[in-house]
């Protein structure tokens, strides 16, 4: 069985360093609050504003400075335990010239066991994969893609129907939910 866990808003908190940043960059813009959050683009919460929040995610040392999701390192060393085949499979920030690097550090930093377990793509529809682990709402690509979506929890994304999970209730979640057809590798 090979999960495949999506990085920013999942394992790395991206809108908690952007609304830090945007606090103290720019206090004039009043924040929204995480639990209030509608869209899954932080940007577009922020009406006439969106390139000066967009511009903070680009400056180097931007995805270095995340933290991680509160119960995302135990989590996924966890599902390593269970005998899962995990993989962090994430997407780029085209306009970024440090995401790349930045994201790969950040693993070694925080996940250094997942190093050779992180997947760097423009589209994950490509990957091979049991299960995908992921905020975003709608994951769109080039197939349609083997992996089964699970939505990780999120205000933006409670509303929409489909199977989901957080770092709470994954263990349980997988164990029950699809026990059916969920097995560890050997």
């Amino acid at each position: 069985m090979i999960i495949l866990v999506d990085m920013d808003n999942v394992i790395a908190d991206y809108d908690a360093m952007l609304g830090e940043l945007i606090a103290k960059r720019f206090p004039y813009i009043k924040l929204i609050s995480p639990d209030r959050r509608t869209s899954f683009s932080l940007f577009r919460e922020y009406p006439g504003y969106e390139d000066k929040i967009i511009n903070l995610a680009l400056e180097k040392g931007f995805f270095l400075s995340l933290r991680p999701v509160e119960g995302a390192i135990s989590g996924l060393n966890r599902l390593l335990d269970l005998g899962f085949d995990v993989r962090i499979c994430t997407c780029p920030v085209a306009k970024s010239a440090y995401c790349l690097n930045e994201k790969y550090l950040w693993v070694k930093k925080y996940l250094p066991n997942f190093s050779k377990r992180l997947i760097i793509t423009n589209d994950k529809t490509l990957i091979r994969g049991d299960i995908l682990i992921d905020d975003r709402p709608v994951i769109e690509g080039f197939i349609k893609p083997e992996w089964l979506h699970i939505l990780y929890s999120r205000p933006y994304n409670l509303d929409l129907p489909g199977p989901r999970t957080n770092w709470d209730n994954l263990e349980k979640f997988l164990s029950k939910e699809y026990s059916a057809w969920l097995k560890p590798t050997d």
